[in-house]
C-alpha cells in the first residue's frame, strides 16, 4: 500500500511532477489546495523528454507510457495533482478512453498498452473542453518554469 501524504508540501527541488490523489474525481473539477497523494510521482522530469506549453503535449519516455498503461483507471477517473517542487498547482483525473463519463477539469486520457505513439496531452474537460465550466490552469507560470529546459512551442 502506497504512503500517504497531506498536500504536495515537503522537501523541494524535484521541479514538475504528476502525482496520484486520494480524491474521486467525481465527473466535476474542483481547485484542490492540498489533496492527499499517494507514494512516489506517477510522471517526473526524468519522464519527460519534451512539454508543448501551445498544447500541453507531453512527450513521455517508453518506460513511463507502459507505467500510465498499467494504471487501474476506473471509469470514473483517477485523480491526479500537477505539483513543482512538492506545491500542489492544480488536479484532475487520469481518465480511461472506455468512458462514457464526461469530466469538467484537466484531464490525462490513460495510454493502452503498447501504444506507438509517446506523447499525451493533459486535456481541458472529457470527452472534449464543451464540459469544462473551471478555468483553465494548465498554463500556470510555475508549471511552465517546474519544466524549464523541457519546453517546446
Amino acid at each position: 500500500m502506497g504512503l500517504i501524504a497531506s498536500g504536495c508540501a515537503g522537501r523541494g527541488g524535484e521541479g514538475f511532477a504528476i502525482y496520484l490523489t486520494g480524491r474521486d474525481p467525481a465527473g466535476t473539477w474542483s481547485p484542490a489546495s492540498s489533496p492527499e497523494i499517494s507514494g512516489a510521482p506517477v510522471i517526473t522530469l526524468v519522464d519527460i523528454q519534451s512539454y508543448d506549453r501551445n498544447h500541453h503535449w507531453l512527450t513521455l519516455t517508453s518506460t513511463a507510457i507502459e507505467r500510465l498503461a498499467g494504471l487501474d483507471v476506473p471509469v470514473g477517473g483517477k485523480g491526479f495533482a500537477v505539483c513543482v517542487d512538492k506545491e500542489v498547482i492544480y488536479t484532475g483525473a487520469f481518465w480511461t478512453p472506455m468512458s462514457s463519463l464526461s469530466y469538467n477539469g484537466p484531464v490525462i486520457v490513460q495510454p493502452t498498452k503498447g501504444q506507438d505513439s509517446r506523447v499525451l496531452t493533459i486535456e481541458l474537460g472529457y470527452p472534449s473542453s464543451a464540459y469544462v465550466t473551471a478555468s483553465d490552469p494548465r498554463s500556470d507560470p510555475r508549471v511552465l518554469e517546474g519544466l524549464a529546459g523541457r519546453l517546446v512551442g
